[in-house]
């Protein structure tokens, strides 16, 4: 899950955007794309940092990519998984 920037938080900057992440053979992420930003490059950045780290299960013939949302308020981003070939 990513971490909520300290100064976005501090300053109460919200945003949600959409990322796609293309899948290596082994589940790593191999690389990002935003498709929608959060309007915040902090934000973006913040959301990237951590999904490059994330690490998928299911074998990479089922989906080449995934598209996810993320979404900062409060205190706690959010995020949901789609899958897409």
């Amino acid at each position: 899950m990513p971490v909520y920037p300290f100064k976005a938080r501090l300053h109460r900057e919200r945003g949600g955007g959409i990322f796609r992440l293309v899948l290596r053979r082994d589940g790593t992420v191999s690389a990002i794309e935003v498709m929608r930003s959060t309007g915040i490059k902090e934000l973006d950045v913040a959301a990237a940092r951590a999904l490059i780290q994330w690490r998928f299960t299911r074998p990479p013939n089922e989906f080449k990519a995934v598209r996810v949302p993320v979404k900062f308020h409060d205190e706690k981003p959010h995020h949901r998984r789609h899958h897409f070939g």
